[in-house]
């Protein structure tokens, strides 16, 4: 999916958020979210997972899908 918040420095979580909630995503994972971030995802419930910078996303990916598995 394309970030329709690329390009900006600030203010990308409520951008974010809502495309998210919008496509039914109920998990995103990013090496960092920002408080205002976090309080959005958590208000449309979507679980937010932080990573290592750098982590290969299809690692990232494969963690979240076993951890869901394991409970």
């Amino acid at each position: 999916m394309k970030n329709p918040a690329a390009s900006l420095e600030y203010g990308v979580g409520p951008i974010v958020a809502e495309k998210l909630a919008e496509k039914k995503v109920d998990v995103a994972i990013a090496g960092e979210f920002g408080p205002g971030a976090l309080a959005l995802l958590k208000a449309k419930n979507i679980r937010a997972v932080e990573v290592k910078v750098g982590t290969n996303v299809c690692r990232a990916v494969d963690n979240v899908i076993k951890e869901r598995v394991l409970k």
